[in-house]
């Protein structure tokens, strides 16, 4: 399995890249193609929410994991932090986790 940091991420997935499979992504979900429940919203503590986003096709399957702090920032930490985990739709063999 491969993890990759932020700046890792976003050094694989340029700009163009990302806009791209995000209107795939858009007509395969239109298709029918794509699953994805609504997302999960679970409140924290202190304004804090954590969101769950899964989706599937017949090939991929991810989970977006994110956290909204908006009092991280007095703690030096970031407002908003998540990853995404990679799996194999078919096996569930985790392929990938980033950040």
């Amino acid at each position: 399995m491969k993890i990759l940091d932020a700046s890792q991420t976003a050094a694989r997935l340029p700009y163009q890249t990302l806009a791209d499979s995000i209107r795939e992504v858009a007509l395969a979900r239109s298709s029918g193609r794509l699953r994805a429940p609504p997302r999960l919203v679970l409140p924290l503590s202190e304004g804090g929410v954590l969101l769950v986003m899964p989706a599937s096709d017949l090939e991929i399957s991810i989970t977006k994991l994110v956290t909204v702090h908006p009092q991280n920032p007095g703690r030096g930490l970031p407002t908003i932090q998540g990853e995404v985990v990679v799996m194999d739709a078919t096996t569930g063999e985790r392929l990938g986790l980033l950040d």
